[in-house]
């Protein structure tokens, strides 16, 4: 299936040349997240980004599978990762490996979605930046919740779970950053990369010399925020609980407590501007979702039953 993508035709990733807008990648680490990235893939195909560096640590479900079905799988490279913290060792080989090779990335997970907030582009605010010499934008969380749902629902994410938590969640603090890889001289944490030339965070200002990707208080004065989809439906997020997090086992902190789930699930505001983002092609995806899902043999299609850890 030939999707019908607002922003093309696309050029080859990479180093950009004069006059030329940048291009975007998205680095991720991933495990188990397959029941949605087929949304998330062509949410972000379709919002400017034009390549995929995707992390794969030891998935046991669909998840390779689905990679290699999406119709640009070309523009999709998948590592595998084995690490005890295998997010930070996927960016920093990430740091290493594209330099030279990709322009600006994302560094997100697979349950964030970067949504512009007005008609400003991602390829235009990058152009904007690279004007004023910006090398790296934080970006903040939005936290939402289960929007009432106890099972996966059958829509997609961005039209299922349209209740957020209020902008002064403490959470929503966190940022994840896009940044030009090339200028990138460290990375900090997940959330924070530190870079040679200027890094601004969403208010206009630039970091403390101490930032770990936590800053005093959210604004989205930049037009973007990342959709945070921390629970999902209650089912889901039991799954996310038994699962675990990607830390070695018998490691401190290794699995949350329900307490996660009461944390976490905030639906105090509306907010449904991630599916007028995907509206265009809303139809087309949840068509190629559900067939790929029924050519692996109907993966998805219910919602697993777990024990809730205690």
């Amino acid at each position: 299936m030939r999707l019908p993508f607002r922003f093309g035709p696309w050029r080859h990733p990479g180093i950009q040349r004069a006059r030329e807008q940048p291009s975007i990648a998205v680095v991720t680490c991933i495990k188990n997240e397959g029941e949605d990235l087929v949304e998330w893939l062509c949410f972000h195909r379709h919002i400017g980004v034009s390549r995929f560096i995707i992390y794969d640590n030891l998935s046991t479900d669909a998840t390779v599978r689905i990679l290699e079905r999406v119709p640009f799988a070309d523009e999709i490279t998948v590592h595998s990762v084995a690490d005890g913290f295998p997010q930070r060792t996927a960016f920093n080989d990430a740091v290493r490996r594209y330099r030279g090779k990709l322009d600006w990335v994302a560094f997100i997970d697979g349950d964030e979605f970067i949504v512009p907030l007005g008609e400003t582009t991602l390829v235009e605010k990058l152009t904007e930046l690279e004007a004023r010499g910006v090398d790296g934008l934080g970006i903040h969380w939005r936290v939402f919740g289960s929007a009432g749902h106890k099972v996966r629902p059958p829509g997609l994410v961005t039209e299922s779970f349209v209740r957020r938590a209020k902008d002064d969640f403490r959470p929503n603090r966190h940022v994840k950053s896009i940044v030009r890889i090339g200028k990138v001289q460290s990375f900090v944490t997940q959330h924070y990369l530190r870079v040679s030339g200027r890094y601004l965070l969403d208010d206009g200002s630039e970091p403390p010399a101490d930032f770990q990707g936590i800053a005093e208080s959210p604004t989205f004065t930049q037009g973007f925020a990342i959709n945070h989809y921390i629970t999902k439906s209650y089912a889901q997020c039991m799954q996310k609980i038994a699962r675990g997090r990607p830390r070695p086992d018998g490691s401190r902190g290794k699995y949350r407590t329900n307490s996660y789930w009461t944390s976490f699930n905030r639906n105090q505001w509306p907010d449904d501007r991630a599916a007028e983002v995907i509206a265009p092609i809303r139809d087309d995806v949840l068509k190629l979702r559900d067939e790929i899902e029924l050519e692996l043999g109907g993966v998805f299609r219910d919602a697993e039953k777990v024990t809730p850890r205690r």
